[in-house]
């Protein structure tokens, strides 16, 4: 009875064996749509905008009480043109404001910073951190108009200073989608001139969200690798969160005066790839709900907002590389069923800097891969 029993388990999991279908190679990604359907998403876009989301209220009265060579620093900067750090939850970490018209300022001293050890110095923007309040910054130089450091001042004269690096713009001057600032996961940078500023975090723990978007960013990379034949890497541990959409960023600017809360909840994350490529993938995006950003079906046809997903962000205008032109992303979705076409702005997003040359994903226009794409 024995030896019955045995054939009979041998002879269902050899047929299990045969009828079980072998697992395929992933597929290779879909092709890009045809140069007539990317210029037709071109046409049919306009102009790239940014909507702005502007700095809580308590921010510009801060600055308001600074004095002496810092006076009236509330009418130089730009809150406009702030970047915003949101993490999950609408928790606001860090703010940085730029000068008006950031582009056009030179890059040398016209103050001396005040306090202990005085030196050349220029007021560059500013900075809020929830947990340590409002700070003016300011560029320290040494001779030839070299930066030094930065200084961050909490009052007239007491400050903290850091080390920063000032990287030149190829281009050799900010174009107008270069002004202002930028926040990626390691720096913080504003534009002053044809140069940017930027400097490290000097606490992860308070100024980033340290793990669930490097896990929402990873989740979808494992999909995306299990989905598609691709071979790529990115800076997952570097994914960043942010807001997408007219609505939703309209929304948190209203709501910001108050530190956000859930109007500010981010419903992006995303990652830059680590080099370039033949396929041009160049980000993950990790969208968590419906956007309001101009979006098109791979025929071209307009459909309103972009739907929630995980997507695989390929540059489908390789050739655009003017500072200013405008291109298309092709978004194609991780689950392998529907796959978009969004319209992009090409940027210079980082300086030519030792410190800073890897195009990682930013919070300014959702920058990777010198890309910033539109609302």
């Amino acid at each position: 009875m024995k030896k019955y029993v045995v054939l009979i388990l041998v002879m269902v999991v050899s047929s299990l064996i045969l009828i079980l279908p072998v697992q395929a190679n992933p597929p290779a990604l879909p092709s890009v749509p045809s140069n007539a359907i990317l210029q037709s998403v071109i046409n049919q876009s306009g102009p790239v905008t940014y909507i702005p989301m502007g700095v809580p209220d308590n921010v510009m009265t801060s600055l308001v009480n600074f004095g002496g060579v810092l006076n009236n620093v509330e009418n130089l900067v730009d809150q406009n043109q702030a970047v915003n750090y949101l993490a999950t939850g609408g928790l606001l970490k860090e703010t940085v404001i730029p000068l008006v018209n950031s582009g056009s300022k030179p890059f040398a001293p016209n103050i001396t910073a005040p306090g202990i050890n005085p030196k050349p110095a220029r007021i560059i923007g500013a900075i809020y951190y929830p947990s340590y309040g409002t700070r003016v910054l300011v560029a320290i130089f040494k001779s030839g108009n070299q930066l030094d450091k930065i200084r961050m001042y909490s009052n007239n004269t007491s400050y903290r200073e850091y080390s920063a690096t000032a990287g030149s713009f190829a281009s050799g001057v900010a174009r107008t989608y270069d002004e202002g600032s930028l926040i990626s996961h390691k720096l913080s940078c504003v534009t002053v001139s044809n140069k940017q500023v930027c400097w490290e975090p000097s606490n992860y723990s308070i100024m980033r969200e340290q793990s669930y978007p490097k896990n929402r960013v990873y989740a979808a990379y494992t999909r995306a690798k299990n989905n598609y034949d691709i071979n790529n890497d990115f800076f997952v541990d570097d994914a960043v969160p942010d807001m997408i959409g007219t609505d939703n960023r309209n929304n948190c600017a209203a709501a910001l005066g108050s530190l956000g809360a859930l109007a500010c909840d981010p419903n992006l994350y995303f990652s830059s790839a680590k080099e370039k490529k033949s396929n041009n993938i160049i980000a993950l995006f990790v969208v968590d709900s419906a956007a309001d950003v101009t979006t098109f079906n791979t025929q071209g046809v307009f459909i309103g907002s972009l739907p929630a997903g995980e997507y695989i962000v390929i540059n489908a205008t390789p050739n655009i590389t003017t500072p200013g032109q405008r291109g298309v992303l092709f978004l194609v979705n991780v689950n392998t069923s529907t796959h978009y076409l969004i319209p992009s702005v090409r940027i210079q997003q980082h300086a030519q800097s030792d410190a800073f040359q890897k195009p990682v994903a930013s919070i300014k226009d959702g920058a990777t891969w010198y890309y910033g794409y539109g609302w």
